[in-house]
């Protein structure tokens, strides 16, 4: 059962609800490949987002790897294990989701990814609109919509 904050320091927020996860599918599960499918990359500044995220996809049978920044996800020393996903703020210091996005396509890198943040405004759908195959999700996040994109993108 997850149950978010209802507000986090500035524009990061993520809904307040009680998400139950029981009988839930998740991709992967049942195959050889099952602990690696269902493994989330979080790339948020925010501590609480990222833990509130982290905590509520591991009661649903996921595993994540957390990062703190863009830089943070680019310098680890294995940065694209094989991810079921990203979940990346678009609003960050320093490089933005987006251009994290499109450093890793630039390098052959092609991690599905769901971007979150709480301005979704009509450049910013454009911009991840022309980089395509992006998700964009608002703050506060949905625990609902979150794993049915999740399972949409997993897919592809």
């Amino acid at each position: 059962m997850f149950l978010a904050p209802t507000t986090v320091p500035g524009d990061l927020s993520i809904a307040r609800q009680d998400v139950s996860c029981t009988g839930r599918s998740v991709p992967g599960v049942g195959s050889a490949g099952a602990a690696r499918m269902k493994r989330i990359c979080i790339v948020d500044d925010d501590e609480a987002v990222r833990e509130s995220l982290a905590a509520f996809l591991e009661s649903c049978g996921y595993t994540s790897s957390c990062f703190a920044s863009a830089s943070a996800f680019l310098s680890a020393e294995d940065e694209a294990p094989p991810y079921l996903c990203m979940l990346v703020d678009v609003h960050m210091p320093g490089m933005s989701g987006i251009e994290l996005v499109n450093v890793l396509r630039t390098h052959g890198v092609d991690i599905p990814a769901i971007l979150i943040t709480a301005a979704a405004d009509a450049p910013l759908r454009a911009a991840a609109e022309k980089l395509g195959g992006l998700v964009l999700l608002d703050k506060p996040v949905d625990g609902d919509a979150l794993l049915e994109t999740i399972a949409r993108v997993g897919k592809s």
